[in-house]
């Protein structure tokens, strides 16, 4: 509410508990919107986590697979350089 002539004590009142209570509400609006976009940021770290897992377990899988194999037995069982034997060079 509007007055004309001089502000007394009680529209002054009034007038800050109007300006504190509006200025609380923008903060805690704030605060909410910063939250909200909190956990969006904390979910897409998640499904990203999630990723990052199943790819370390298909390359470890892979690590396994390659290092576990051994060689045939018609071939030398030492290889150098890019499968070469030594008398091959």
């Amino acid at each position: 509410m509007t007055t004309i002539g001089v502000p007394n004590s009680s529209s002054i009142a009034a007038a800050a508990t109007a300006h504190h209570q509006k200025t609380t509400l923008e903060i805690l609006l704030n605060l909410q919107k910063s939250l909200d976009e909190f956990r969006s940021k904390v979910l897409e770290m998640e499904e990203e986590m999630q990723t990052v897992k199943i790819e370390n377990n298909i390359l470890k899988q892979k690590i396994h697979e390659l290092t576990s194999t051994k060689p045939p037995s018609s071939s030398p069982s030492r290889r150098g350089l890019f499968g070469y034997g030594a008398d091959e060079f």
